[in-house]
């Protein structure tokens, strides 16, 4: 973890984590170019970016750097996932997510196939056919899209 992205985790622990500050500070910690677009979007827009953003940033460091079984830890954050629809997750980056799904009646498929494109990667690198890639396309980076245009309607 970067220096950055330790301060920006420090802020948001001072501050309470509360779910909002929590997924900005995670948008900010991450040494990549796309968060840089968020600053062209209305307040409200921005939010639901920035939480679709330390989403898809949490499962992909489930699934390549959590210590233990990362399996394990992706189902457990999938079985958290699924309570966005109803409310009540207890993960704050999925309060966070919580708030999203409801403002933009975003469908629960795309999330949980980015999460089962994780569980992939726990089992094989490389895929021998263009068809079977297609497929992990469809769980990994289509549903990134899918997300983003949800929120951008």
């Amino acid at each position: 973890m970067t220096d950055r992205a330790t301060d920006s985790h420090s802020v948001a622990a001072r501050d309470q984590a509360t779910p909002d500050v929590l997924a900005r500070a995670m948008t900010r910690a991450h040494d990549e170019n796309f968060p840089v677009v968020f600053a062209f979007l209305d307040r409200e827009r921005r939010a639901d970016m920035q939480a679709i953003y330390a989403f898809c940033r949490t499962v992909d460091d489930l699934g390549d750097e959590a210590v233990g079984d990362r399996s394990a830890a992706l189902e457990y954050f999938a079985e958290d996932l699924a309570r966005c629809w109803d409310g009540s997750p207890t993960t704050p980056i999925l309060s966070a997510l919580a708030v999203t799904v409801r403002r933009r009646d975003l469908p629960q498929d795309p999330f949980q196939r980015l999460v089962a494109a994780n569980r992939m990667d726990q089992q094989r690198q490389r895929y021998a056919t263009y068809g079977e890639l297609l497929d992990y396309c469809r769980h990994s980076a289509t549903p990134v899209g899918q997300m983003i245009l949800g929120v951008l309607g």
